[in-house]
């Protein structure tokens, strides 16, 4: 099994939590330890993170597209927002649509997006 993919795997279960197809995939996995919300949420981002540069590759970019971002929560944007910034991950196309009358200077998104374009992140 490829390196990568092995990397994530002790925490496949945190995956197949969110992705249940990707059981079928790397199979049963063992029950991950119960911890504080906090820790729950960092260990989700960082696995997430590293499932993320299993499948993006300079001879196979990935391409995730998210709709209706005006009502993503403040965890997917901040996982988003983790992503935008990894310099580990590399050959990530994101792309997100949202509904910009619903959308406004003070939303979520937009404060997002703006802290994104001040790291250097391009985005339009």
């Amino acid at each position: 099994m490829d390196t990568a993919a092995s990397r994530f795997l002790p925490y496949g279960q945190i995956i197949i939590d969110v992705i249940p197809e990707v059981e079928l995939i790397i199979g049963k996995q063992p029950p991950i330890a119960e911890v504080g919300a906090t820790e729950t949420q960092n260990r989700f981002n960082r696995v997430f993170g590293q499932f993320i540069r299993v499948f993006s590759s300079a001879e196979y970019p990935l391409v995730i597209f998210l709709d209706d971002l005006q009502w993503a929560d403040s965890a997917t944007l901040k996982l988003i927002e983790l992503m935008m910034t990894d310099a580990q991950t590399q050959y990530l196309f994101l792309i997100g649509a949202y509904r910009d009358n619903e959308v406004n200077y003070s939303h979520p998104l937009t404060i997002m997006l703006e802290g994104l374009r001040q790291k250097g992140a391009i985005t339009s």
